[in-house]
Order: structure tokens, then sequence, then C-alpha cells
């Protein structure tokens, strides 16, 4: 009996050690918006266009080599990029050093700013004119955090002709936990770099000139959107400077304001403000909040949510244009710092191995008093 208590104890223990070493972060792939990229960072004939809601990255157009911004990022904290295109039936690709997809510092590919491009031979599409193919650029190793490029090298080789760019998706790196934001330090949140590629709802961040809000509540729907990986347990509070329509009826309702969540959705919120004022004196004037995270030790994906409310008819939205973590006045020991630490599994397995020893002997000392 004893020794089936120590297997399972064991066994317990050992897929807690394994829940552990995965963390509770989720490394999240990041789908490049197409309508959002600008086309004034390109280069050749690399042009955005679109059917309705479906668009598309052309490229290649004239046979040029073409390639265009996608914006700053982080590679590092990517396995690797996955890009659907499509071509015409008749076209033929040349060999995997003429024609190839790349990822750049500065434009088109040269010896220089190639930061990754795929090795495999690209194929055209073959169930019909402009049918998914996929390609894949391998990242390991791509350390990268600045300016990032698409770019479509056009050899000489074939008839390849122009292709048509529908997906493109950043796998992430879950062999990597993120590096948590929290070094006792007030952390203001730089609206302009936030990640659009993981939201829920319609979020939005804008801009007037320099200044960029994040505008939450469009359409009528909650929304939230992703700020990274912090470490809660080394901030007192959450600062949020917001603003509303005049008309808005935020004081005849009860259920309208904005939590910091795990996973966007409410029902997984770490802590939340009291009900919203609207704005005074004026449409968008700044209102201020506070989310108190005196005692709060969650360690992982942190989303900011506003959640709407119908109040009279009105489903009002809030232009959020300040977000500041307040760093704790003294620092908050955790009994565990870090759940992907291997201390903290080595600890486990200890409490293991010490349980099944004392489940022997208590069991050896029975034996001995029967006979």
């Amino acid at each position: 009996m004893m020794k089936k208590l120590c297997s399972i104890i064991t066994i317990v223990l050992v897929f807690a050690v394994a829940f552990l070493a995965v963390g509770v972060y989720a490394q999240d792939d990041h789908s490049v918006t197409l309508s959002e990229i600008t086309a004034n960072d390109k280069i050749g004939t690399a042009n955005i266009g679109n059917n309705g809601s479906n668009y598309w990255l052309s490229m290649g157009d004239g046979a040029q080599t073409s390639a265009i911004s996608l914006g700053s990022m982080d590679l590092s904290k990517y396995s690797q990029v996955q890009i659907t295109y499509g071509t015409d039936v008749s076209k033929e690709f040349g060999e995997a050093g003429e024609h190839f997809l790349a990822l750049t510092t500065d434009g088109a590919p040269s010896a220089e700013n190639v930061l990754a491009k795929s090795t495999d031979k690209l194929l055209p599409s073959t169930g019909g004119s402009w049918t998914d193919v996929q390609v894949n650029i391998d990242l390991t190793g791509v350390n990268n955090n600045s300016t990032v490029w698409i770019a479509y090298n056009v050899g000489e080789g074939g008839n390849a002709g122009s292709i048509s760019i529908t997906k493109i998706v950043f796998i992430a790196d879950t062999s990597k936990p993120p590096v948590l934001i929290g070094d006792g330090n007030d952390y203001n949140v730089v609206l302009s770099e936030l990640d659009t590629g993981n939201i829920i709802g319609f979020p939005n961040v804008g801009n007037n000139g320099t200044n960029y809000y994040l505008s939450m509540g469009n359409n009528g729907v909650s929304a939230s959107i992703k700020l990274g990986a912090f470490d809660l347990s080394k901030f007192s509070s959450l600062e949020i400077i917001y603003g509303t329509d005049g008309g808005a009826l935020f004081a005849d309702g009860s259920d309208t304001y904005i939590a910091l969540t795990k996973d966007g959705a409410t029902n997984t919120t770490i802590s939340r403000t009291s009900q919203l004022a609207a704005s005074q004196g004026g449409s968008w004037t700044d209102v201020n909040t506070t989310i108190d995270l005196t005692n709060v030790d969650y360690q992982g994906d942190v989303w900011i949510t506003y959640n709407i409310e119908n109040i009279s008819g009105r489903l009002d939205s809030i232009s959020v244009t300040g977000i500041k973590f307040v760093a704790a006045t003294e620092p908050i020991t955790m009994p565990v710092t870090n759940p992907n630490t291997a201390d903290n599994a080595t600890y486990f397995l200890a409490i293991a191995v010490v349980l099944c020893i004392g489940a022997t002997i208590i069991h050896s000392k029975k034996l001995e008093e029967k006979v």
C-alpha cells in the first residue's frame, strides 16, 4: 500500500514539475495584419490590395524584386515565420537561390541585410491560380529587435512573375520563457508599440501627431489588448488616464470598468477598477482611475480589458492615453519567484523524495510492530 502511495505521490509531483517547466506563460504567435501595413515604406512593386475584407500583399509585378516594411519586431521571440502565398498556375520558379522570400533589415535582400530566407525552392499554385502555397523561414538564432522587411527576390530563372501573399504568421518560440516586466521601477506602457496582433474585440491604436491613444469599445463591444508578460508582485497599482464622449452615462451604470486579465476575458480578471466615470468639462477630457495591485502575485501574460455596458441604449467607447504600472515601495518576496526555473523543479522533486522516504520508514515500522 505504501509503495503504491509513494508511486502516486511521485507521479503527481512529476506532473507538477512538468507543468512548472512549461510555465504559466502563453508565448503567442503573431499574425501580421496585412490591412495595417503602410505602403509608404516599400521597394519595387510591393502593394497591399483587397477584395472587401480579404487583404493580400502583391510582390514581384513586372519581375521586380520587391520589399515592404512590417514594422519593428523582436525576432528572438519566434522560431519561424510561415508565409502563405499564391501564384498564377502557369508560373515557374527558378532554383531556391534565385527566387526566395526573405526577412531583411532595410528593404531588398543583399549580402549585408538578410536576417533569414527561404531555403526550399518556391512552388507555384497547383490547384488553380492563386490557391495557397506555404513556405517557412527558420528564425533559429535570429535576434534582431528593430525594423523588419519582408522581401521577394526575383531571380533570372523560370518565369515566376508576381506572388500574392495572404498570410504571414510568426510562430512563437515556446522554449524561451518571456522576460518578465518588473524590475522595481515604474513602467509606462508605450501605446505606439502595443502589439495589435494580440487583440480581442476592436481595440485600435491611433495617433494625433505624436500623441497616441488606445481606443476601446469600438462597434459597441468589449475589447482587450495584450500588454506583455509581467511580474505583478513588483507593482502596487496601475494608473490609467482615459477620456469619453461627454454624453456617456457611466454614472447611471454599475458594470463599466477596466481590468487586467490573464487572456483578455473578464472571467480571468486579476484586478479591476471601480465603475468608470465619464469625462467632465467636454468630450475626451482626462479621467484618472486606478487598479489596485497590492498583494497581487501573478506572473505571466497581462491584457488590459475594457468591459462595456449598455446604459439606456448607449454603448460608449473610451480612449486611453496613459497606462502606468507603479512600482511597489517595498520589495515583495514571493516563495516561488519564477515557475520556469530549474531550481523550483528540483525543489518539488526533493519533496517527492522526502515523502517517499517518510512513507517507507512508516511502512517499515508497522511491519516491525506486527513481527
